[in-house]
């Protein structure tokens, strides 16, 4: 690591004497590089607009509802509906009570009687986009609903 160091401090003051400039992009650059070699900068691979379903998580809308207050006990409707844009695969899934828990897969748009019964005074679901053709496997929270209960 030392020898990385020595290195980059000679490289560094060759540039400095050529241009102030020029030095100090330069600088930045190998200073960024460096950071990245030894772990502390993370990478990303890029992102390519041709990419199937890059814009899929982007673009895309949807909306969720639920009336609110409701009582403890009562049945409630939860709706939802999503646009997918540019998805070639969309997966739709729902977090919060009545869709399993942990998530549940759903279609782009629907409705569900969910009984309100909850430890706290709220209940909370979120709903959310895939696209399975997308290289970054990237997941989208498009909408969150959030009732009080009595």
């Amino acid at each position: 690591m030392s020898k990385l160091w020595s290195t980059a401090r000679r490289v560094l003051r060759t540039m400095l004497a050529r241009s102030r400039r020029s030095a100090a992009v330069t600088a930045a650059v190998m200073t960024t590089a460096l950071a990245g070699s030894l772990g502390v900068v993370g990478s990303a691979a890029p992102a390519y607009a041709d990419e199937p379903g890059l814009f899929c998580t982007i673009a895309s809308t949807g909306t969720i509802s639920a009336p609110s207050p409701a009582n403890y006990g009562q049945f409630v409707t939860v709706q939802w509906n999503i646009v997918p844009q540019y998805c070639p695969a969309p997966v739709a899934y729902i977090v919060g009570p009545g869709f399993g828990g942990a998530g549940e897969w759903i279609s782009l748009g629907g409705s569900r009687q969910v009984r309100a019964v909850t430890s706290g005074s709220t209940i909370t679901w979120s709903l959310y986009l895939y696209d399975m053709q997308t290289g970054s496997q990237q997941t989208v929270q498009l909408a969150r609903r959030t009732i009080t209960v009595n």
